[in-house]
């Protein structure tokens, strides 16, 4: 049997692709891939407080083509929650705030998707409304910055989403 040495961004990466891609090839069965998301949730409120108080479960968006938001559970802030819920809070939607959230599609003429990527692995993919005379799809990779070493942070994602990457915060929802 080989044994291999992970690293927590390794590990990220793989419970990251198997829970945003269900047919990945590791945890295909339905029940199997719930049973999947339920207990990293439940590692996740055992470090960070909360409770699952509802079992993953296939709900999906009407229109979305976004496998990242068709399974959900709901996690319950207990004592041990850090003041403001921690990050479950910063993330997660509540249940009351959900019927507000219109639904996005992905893939459509007016949205255009955006990877984030540094060290070989992408760090974040969001969406947003298509600039004018811009793409449907573009890859930022910080890693193409060590080959233009006098271009700044700024000028870089100028040159690639038109923006910095704070300004594009404010027009942009992150889908993971």
């Amino acid at each position: 049997m080989t044994s291999l040495t992970v690293t927590n961004g390794q590990m990220a990466s793989i419970v990251s692709e198997i829970l945003t891609n269900p047919f990945s090839g590791e945890v295909e069965e339905q029940e199997t891939f719930e049973r999947f998301f339920t207990d990293v949730a439940q590692i996740v409120c055992a470090y960070c407080g909360g409770e699952v108080t509802t079992p993953a479960s296939y709900i999906p968006e009407a229109d979305s083509m976004d496998w990242a938001t068709h399974y959900r559970l709901e996690v319950q802030l207990n004592e041990p929650s850090p003041d403001g819920g921690g990050l479950l809070a910063k993330v997660a939607t509540s249940v009351t705030e959900k019927a507000a959230v219109p639904t996005r599609t992905l893939l459509n003429e007016t949205t255009q998707v955006v990877v984030f990527a540094s060290e070989g692995v992408t760090r974040s993919v969001a969406v947003r409304d298509i600039p004018e005379g811009g793409v449907p799809c573009v890859v930022v990779d910080y890693d193409d910055m060590r080959e233009l070493p006098q271009q700044g942070v700024g000028d870089f994602e100028r040159e690639r989403i038109g923006c910095t990457r704070e300004e594009f915060d404010l027009a942009a929802s992150y889908i993971w």
